[in-house]
């Protein structure tokens, strides 16, 4: 999927025939580069795992930089404008209700709880976790998708198996040392994306 150009030559005629095996975008972009980058973070994943999934199948991949910079440049201010889309509805559809109820675990109280929020600290966390970089916007908009991911699937209609019953499936505790039983939900069908997709397109 990296940017790949093919030249053929014919020396009766002096042609030289160009081939491209991407789209291009404004500015001379790839377009296949474009999308795996903005796929990439738009799946969770980051680009040292799927490079070196590209190494190992000896596929040519979009390079550090360009990903680095397309994230940056073209994805981070489309997300945030689609998650504050998606907030504003649902702000909206709690306010057509008599009243809503807020709950919390109560944690926020004890000072261990607030060190783990302090803003140096996020900050910090983000440049390091997984030993992975993100700068403060990337790590943002990526807190933003995980929330868009689980307010779209959150209701969706438990999977019901090939018997007409409620699939349900155990767990082990290490903690417990017990199983649990848990209900299994339809799988999730990520149907927002492409909206997303055409949404950081329109942006470049």
């Amino acid at each position: 999927m990296g940017s790949h150009l093919f030249r053929s030559t014919c020396n009766h005629e002096a042609l030289q025939l160009f081939w491209n095996g991407q789209p291009l975008l404004k500015h001379n972009m790839q377009g296949g580069d474009f999308m795996l980058s903005t796929n990439i973070l738009l799946s969770g994943n980051n680009y040292s795992k799927i490079a070196l999934l590209f190494q190992f199948m000896n596929m040519k991949m979009v390079a550090s930089n360009t990903f680095y910079a397309i994230q940056s440049a073209y994805c981070v201010d489309p997300i945030k404008e689609f998650w504050e889309e998606k907030r504003k509805a649902i702000i909206e559809k709690l306010g057509s209700k008599d009243s809503v109820v807020a709950l919390a675990d109560g944690r926020m109280d004890s000072p261990g709880q607030l060190l783990s929020w302090n803003p140096s600290r996020i900050i910090s966390l983000c440049m390091q976790a997984n030993g992975f970089p993100f700068s403060p916007p990337v790590y943002e908009a990526r807190t933003f998708l995980a929330a868009l991911d689980y307010n779209h699937h959150y209701h969706r209609p438990v999977h019901i198996n090939m018997k007409g019953n409620v699939s349900q499936k155990r767990v082990y505790s290490k903690k417990s040392k017990r199983y649990r039983v848990y209900t299994v939900k339809e799988q999730k069908d990520y149907s927002y994306i492409p909206q997303l997709q055409t949404k950081i397109l329109q942006s470049t």
